[in-house]
């Protein structure tokens, strides 16, 4: 986490937008960045999204976002753009900002959403996706980090960088585990049904607190394929494979009904969702006038029921309360006997990640390892390094060049050495729990790795900058020398 904040206070906004000022990044993706900033004649803070220039990239895609959203200009549920400067370097475009963050925010934070709630803002972000395919606007990457609330923690539609007019025939790729299967290849053409399964895909997310067919196996599994279509593969071959999931109907205070409207959102086959968003609302309206009429119902089936067994409940807990006040007694005893064993497991398993923390720090802190570190970036050369570090893609030559370098290979020879000690530290039935080592220049290139199992492909010359242990430091003057990036 300080590494992160670090990087972040490094970063400098990709140009001055006129009558703003620049205050924070906000975050970034595939196409660029969104800053906050404060307008200088009304102080109001919006959000700035930066279309950063990208070898091969497509700008008349890229203008389809702003084009859609200024169509749905008006609707509450929709994301307002507010000024359009294409023709600066970079683009970008201005929106309202949203200071309560989006439903990815609110449910890492505090988990599954309750139910009632779940429903208020799905009926929200289904009124406002309808409204979009209305002005002919498929969304095509809808998900919770998309949807972002007002100050009224009220849902607002957002980024429309993957969206598609219904008449277009070109595919658009979403979010895994919130994109319909059929969705999830390069031929695929654009379908209403795909935003129908992410908006069940949402509220699955909200009432479990994780979306649908996510596990730790699939991740693994999806993370592991070799390129774009193999990946785009296995995440049908998963979806299609794995038994529906079931975890929503376990969700406390879940009604059958809702249950139903969420299988048939996220159906596997097309044909077996809803036609469009519409329907949707339909189906969520007549589950609300059944639960209006459950209570009376209920009332008038149970009253009498209801009436003699409060009458007995009545005679049974006068029975019960000496029961009841001892099993709390022993309930405490067993508290307090469960909270000091957990406090002693924790006190242990502190002292072991603290341990395992000063065994990296020494790691990195040995004159060997910062010698073949220095040698091995100077042997690689400033310019190449940069260049691997600038380079959306870095062309293969590159990396071959860095790769075949007799000092990047003593450096990873001492890494292999250094994790074959450290995994036998402690003797045959105490090994250390580090399964590879890899080390990166300043601008978070991977200079070389040791790994238990040698894996087919070392990402050798990938940059690593992105990632949150990685802490840009600049205390290093000279071009060549460079602070390293340790990890285990």
């Amino acid at each position: 986490m300080r590494a992160e904040e670090l990087s972040l206070r490094t970063t400098v906004p990709p140009s001055q937008v006129p009558g703003y000022r620049m205050e924070r990044l906000l975050g970034q993706g595939a196409y660029g960045q969104v800053w906050i900033a404060t307008n200088l004649n009304t102080g109001r803070a919006v959000a700035i999204k930066f279309y950063l220039h990208r070898a091969g990239v497509n700008w008349s895609l890229l203008t389809r976002e702003v084009r859609n959203l200024v169509s749905m200009s008006g609707n509450r549920a929709i994301v307002q753009v507010l000024e359009v400067g294409w023709d600066s370097e970079p683009p970008y475009y201005v929106m309202e900002y949203l200071e309560n963050g989006s439903l990815d925010d609110l449910i890492r934070n505090r988990g599954a959403v309750p139910v009632p709630r779940s429903v208020e803002l799905f009926a929200g972000i289904a009124t406002g996706l309808n409204h979009s395919h209305g002005k002919g606007v498929l969304h095509c990457d809808l998900k919770p980090a998309n949807v972002l609330l007002d100050q009224d923690m009220q849902p607002r539609i957002a980024d429309f960088g993957q969206s598609r007019l219904s008449n277009e025939q070109t595919p658009s790729l979403g979010t895994l585990f919130f994109m319909a299967p059929e969705q999830a290849d390069l031929n695929a053409v654009p379908d209403v049904r795909w935003d129908v399964y992410a908006l069940g895909a949402i509220l699955y997310c909200m009432v479990v607190g994780t979306p649908p067919y996510r596990t730790p196996e699939t991740v693994t599994t999806l993370d592991t394929a070799s390129s774009l279509s193999e990946r785009l593969k296995r995440y049908r071959d998963t979806i299609l494979k794995s038994p529906y999931p079931r975890l929503h109907y376990r969700a406390p205070g879940i009604d059958r009904s809702l249950c139903s409207i969420i299988d048939r959102c996220i159906a596997k086959k097309p044909e077996d969702r809803f036609d469009n968003v519409q329907q949707v609302l339909a189906a969520l309206e007549r589950r609300n006038i059944n639960r209006l009429r459950l209570p009376l119902m209920i009332l008038g089936i149970l009253g009498p029921i209801l009436l003699v067994s409060i009458m007995g409940l009545s005679f049974w807990r006068a029975a019960s309360v000496a029961e009841s006040d001892l099993a709390n007694e022993l309930r405490e005893v067993a508290l307090q006997s469960n909270s000091f064993a957990a406090e002693s497991a924790a006190g242990t398993l502190e002292s072991e990640l603290s341990g395992l923390f000063r065994l990296v720090e020494e790691e990195a802190k040995r004159s060997a390892l910062e010698d073949r570190f220095n040698a091995c970036v100077a042997a690689a050369g400033n310019e190449l390094l940069q260049s691997l570090a600038t380079e959306q893609s870095a062309p293969v030559d590159s990396r071959a060049t860095l790769v075949d370098l007799p000092a990047r290979a003593e450096l990873e020879t001492l890494l292999n050495q250094r994790l074959e000690w450290i995994r036998s530290r402690g003797g045959p039935g105490k090994r250390t729990r580090f399964d590879s080592l890899f080390i990166t220049d300043r601008y978070g290139t991977m200079l070389a790795a040791a790994f238990e199992n040698e894996p087919s492909s070392a990402p050798i010359g990938d940059n690593f900058a992105y990632r949150s242990y990685f802490s840009r430091s600049e205390e290093h003057t000279s071009e060549l020398q460079s602070p390293c990036n340790l990890v285990c």
